[in-house]
């Protein structure tokens, strides 16, 4: 709760930092512009709910291909595999402002900028996503397997049933699915990258190299 508490205020007072300027926007920011005034279109920019939601969307975009590993990797049946889908989104838009920070950090501490070498960029992803997603992944598929059944039996006073659920988590499955996701990390990374800042030019806000880019600005 703390750190929850702790991360808004951080996000509140970077959230201005994120905004791409008026002269270089594109897309649909740009539409929105033309459609309702530039200065509307910076008030909702601005607004942390927004910035929130855009980064829960550029990961849930990307996030959707996982389903292949959830089901011919950790084996999860469709069923499961569409609860692992579902936990994921709802998932997704609470951790994906605070993994795009953690990212935009990981950015900052090497230094990546759009002037980069796509290799340096690369592995900069390929950390970012081993170390800031392969956790949060393996809790997504423990509550697809039993999560949705532990909640059921709690609501209806089952503890001990909801207990059981959780003591009955196939282990190796979860660590199948979260291994294959870390070892692919070097594909998923990058591409997952790639989303999130298409998915934040479109919307206004700026990529992790701009980010990166505007922090060495201001040092100097």
């Amino acid at each position: 709760m703390f750190y929850i508490v702790f991360f808004v205020i951080i996000d509140n007072m970077a959230s201005q930092q994120n905004i791409v300027p008026k002269e270089s926007r594109k897309g649909l920011v740009a539409r929105a512009d033309r459609l309702i005034g530039s200065q509307a279109v910076d008030k909702i920019l601005a607004n942390n709910a927004y910035q929130w939601a855009v980064d829960g969307l550029g990961n849930n975009l990307f996030s959707l291909v996982f389903a292949l590993n959830e089901h011919y990797i950790a084996g999860l049946s469709i069923t499961d595999t569409l609860k692992a889908r579902a936990t994921a989104f709802f998932g997704n838009m609470v951790v994906g402002r605070p993994y795009t920070w953690f990212r935009d950090q990981v950015f900052k501490k090497v230094g990546i900028t759009e002037k980069s070498s796509i290799f340096k960029k690369a592995v900069t992803e390929t950390l970012s996503f081993a170390v800031g997603q392969a956790p949060i992944y393996a809790g997504y598929l423990i509550a697809a397997t039993a999560g949705y059944e532990a909640a059921r039996d709690i609501v209806h006073g089952n503890y001990d049933a909801a207990l059981d659920a959780f003591r009955h988590i196939d282990w190796k499955r979860i660590g199948a699915g979260a291994t294959t996701l870390t070892i692919f990390s070097p594909l998923y990374g990058p591409g997952q990258g790639y989303v999130q800042d298409v998915v934040r030019h479109q919307c206004g806000l700026k990529s992790a190299a701009e980010r990166t880019k505007k922090s060495i600005e201001d040092k100097i």
